[in-house]
C-alpha cells in the first residue's frame, strides 16, 4: 500500500515539477547580483504570495531589475460571516471590495513598515533610490502606495494595479507633504472588476490627483480582477522609462532632490479596444 502510495505522490510531482521547482527555489528577497542596478518591490492581493507574480517579472525582462515578491503575513478575515485564514496585508469586511470598505490603521501601519524595511535593505545592498519602484496588486496597491507616501527617500516610482485607497482620507495630505509628491505614479483598473470594484479606482484616481502627484491613470474595458496584455505593455514603459539601464540617462532623475518642483497631473482617459483578457494576475482565494 505504502509503494502505491508512493508512486502516485511521485507521478503527481512529476505532473507538476515546474511549480514545484519554482516553490523549492523562489525567494521572496534574491540576492543583490553585481547587474542589478535596480529594484522592483512587487505586493501581491489577499490570498496570493509573492510566487504569484513571478510570471510579471519575467514577462516585464529587464535583467537589470532585480524584483523583490515579498509574502504578506496569515490574518484571519470574516467575509459576509465566513472565517478565512489567508496571506492578507489588510483585514476586508466584504467581498467585493467598494470604496467604502473601512480602514484597518494596525495592519495598514504593519505592512507599510515591513515595505520599508525593504526598501532600505535594498539602498543598502547599494540600489539607489532614485531606482527603485514601489507597485502592487489589489490589496498590495493600498500598501504600496502608502509606503511611497511615507517612505523617506524619493523613489523611482509607483504602479498599482486593481487596489482601493485604505486610508484615503489621509492619503491625500501624506502624499502631498510627502519627499515623493513629484515621483510618477501608474494606476490601472479594468472596468468588469467583480472582486475590488471600479468605484475603488475612480476613487483611488480622486486621492492620487488630489496629492498633485504626476499620475497616468487608465481603466481597461472588459478586465475583471486580472488583467490584460496591454496593461502588461504599459507597465513595462513605465518600467523601462523610470528604470532605464544603467549609463542610460534616467528621465526621472532630479538633479537637486532637496526640492520638488510643482508636478504637472496627466490623467490618461478610455482606452482601446483589448485582446481577451488573461487573468494571469487574478489573486487565490479570496481576492
Amino acid at each position: 500500500m505504502l509503494c502505491v502510495v508512493g508512486l502516485f505522490v511521485l507521478a503527481a510531482l512529476f505532473d507538476n515539477r515546474a511549480a514545484v521547482w519554482r516553490w523549492l527555489t523562489f525567494s521572496p528577497v534574491p540576492k543583490t547580483c553585481r547587474h542589478h542596478t535596480a529594484c522592483v518591490i512587487w505586493l501581491h492581493g489577499t490570498g496570493d504570495r509573492g510566487a504569484g507574480f513571478v510570471w510579471l517579472q519575467k514577462a516585464i525582462g529587464m535583467a537589470h531589475a532585480k524584483w523583490v515578491l515579498p509574502d504578506a503575513p496569515k490574518l484571519w478575515l470574516n467575509l459576509s460571516g465566513r472565517e478565512i485564514h489567508t496571506r492578507a496585508w489588510l483585514k476586508l469586511s466584504s467581498m467585493p471590495v467598494t470604496k467604502d470598505e473601512p480602514d484597518d490603521d494596525a495592519n495598514l501601519d504593519a505592512s507599510v513598515e515591513h515595505v520599508l524595511a525593504l526598501v532600505e535593505s535594498q539602498v543598502a545592498d547599494g540600489i539607489a533610490p532614485e531606482r527603485i519602484i514601489l507597485g502592487g496588486f489589489s490589496q498590495g496597491a493600498a500598501v504600496a502606495a502608502w509606503a511611497v507616501a511615507k517612505c523617506v527617500h524619493k523613489l523611482g516610482g509607483c504602479a498599482l494595479w486593481s487596489g482601493y485607497p485604505s486610508g484615503a482620507g489621509r492619503l491625500s495630505g501624506t502624499l502631498e507633504r510627502s519627499v515623493n509628491v513629484g515621483t510618477p505614479f501608474l494606476y490601472a483598473h479594468g472596468d468588469a472588476d467583480t472582486k475590488v470594484l471600479p468605484e475603488c479606482g475612480t476613487r483611488f484616481g480622486e486621492v492620487l490627483r488630489a496629492a498633485g502627484v504626476p499620475l497616468s491613470h487608465r481603466t481597461w474595458p472588459r478586465v475583471d480582477h486580472g488583467c490584460c496584455p496591454e496593461q502588461v505593455e504599459e507597465l513595462r514603459a513605465f518600467l523601462q522609462r523610470a528604470l532605464p539601464e544603467a549609463g542610460t540617462p534616467n528621465p526621472n532623475h532630479d538633479p537637486n532632490p532637496n526640492h520638488d518642483p510643482k508636478p504637472g497631473r496627466e490623467r490618461v482617459q478610455g482606452a482601446s479596444s483589448q485582446s481577451k483578457v488573461k487573468a494571469k494576475a487574478k489573486a487565490k482565494k479570496v481576492d
